[in-house]
């Protein structure tokens, strides 16, 4: 059967993309496979991931509370931009740990690293490739012995599972189940001088969209930083439009910085240097030489505001469509 206004999204496999009456479909084309071993690609196993749940009927309503849970508190979503939580994998840990409740108990009490193998293939030692070990968090997939459900879940994520996981057990509310609303009035409160930029994402694959997103947002913050404005905080939120901010310690930066030059017994270089910072007194302090140069950015915003135009940002996003700062 033929689609219409079907959008075509690359991947590992071509998949299509349809819209209907306000919904975002995706069909995604699977082998018709008898066994684990047969399958070309991970989506193909999907069906043996469904059945395996499937066997555990009783812990459906505890399920859809773990995924609320994780939604609500930004644990969703195993897009490389997130790093976070599959929906297979809070199905596997809400049927692990036999409910939401022990869940949260249990996830309170993990360390450093977890390791779990559901169906117990490994019996108690569990062995994969190195790459696949990296992560804070091993789940071993109950219908595929080699594969770790878990691998992109990053450090920060776990740690934020840990604590929302305490926080909820130690004071157990509806608010841990209710995603917190976006609001630039709320960020205007805190304290330090607020930079906000509204950009428009560039079209595409999920996926890859926030992944531009993301670096647009840490190279900003890595040239903040780079330039000795102090980050209090800083974020970024992505819906239709994507919003990247930062909150900036409210301090005088000097006029002048150090610039570093050769080591002062380097007399070869030493001279190279100053013929380039000609009109520059040299300084010399702990066998290390440098001059005293004008600092190109005394203001956050005008950083920000030159970085707009850098070939860094102009290939990552459509475009930068504001830029306020609220002190």
């Amino acid at each position: 059967r033929k689609l219409k206004n079907k959008t075509i999204l690359h991947g590992s496999r071509d998949y299509y993309q349809i819209e209907k009456e306000g919904y975002i479909i995706e069909l995604i084309p699977i082998m018709d496979i008898k066994k684990v071993e047969e399958a070309d690609n991970i989506t193909d196993i999907s069906p043996f991931h469904a059945k395996w749940v499937r066997k555990h009927k009783k812990f459906t309503n505890d399920i859809r509370m773990a995924k609320a849970f994780a939604k609500a508190n930004k644990l969703y979503g195993a897009e490389s931009f997130i790093k976070g939580f599959s929906g297979y994998s809070l199905e596997i840990l809400t049927i692990h740990y036999k409910g939401f409740t022990n869940l949260l108990k249990n996830v309170a009490q993990w360390k450093t690293k977890t390791m779990l193998d559901p169906e117990n293939f490994h019996k108690g030692e569990i062995k994969l490739n190195k790459s696949k070990m990296l992560g804070p968090l091993i789940i071993i997939d109950p219908v595929q012995a080699t594969r770790n459900v878990t691998a992109v879940v990053s450090e920060e994520k776990y740690k934020l599972f840990r604590k929302r996981a305490k926080q909820y057990l130690k004071n157990p509310s509806l608010k841990y189940f209710s995603p917190e609303v976006f609001s630039l009035e709320k960020l205007k409160k805190r304290k330090g001088s607020l930079h906000y930029l509204e950009i428009i994402p560039l079209e595409g694959k999920r996926d890859v969209v926030g992944a531009k997103i993301l670096k647009s947002f840490e190279f900003i913050k890595k040239e903040l930083i780079a330039h000795n404005f102090k980050i209090k905080d800083a974020n970024w939120h992505w819906e239709d439009t994507a919003y990247l901010w930062y909150i900036i310690e409210e301090t005088e930066l000097s006029k002048k910085i150090k610039h570093p030059g050769p080591p002062s017994s380097a007399t070869e270089r030493i001279q190279s240097f100053k013929e380039k910072w000609k009109g520059k007194k040299l300084y010399k302090k702990d066998g290390k030489s440098f001059v005293m140069i004008e600092r190109k950015f005394l203001k956050p915003e005008e950083l920000i505001q030159s970085l707009q135009t850098h070939q860094y940002i102009l290939s990552r996003l459509t475009e930068i469509k504001d830029q306020k700062v609220y002190k």
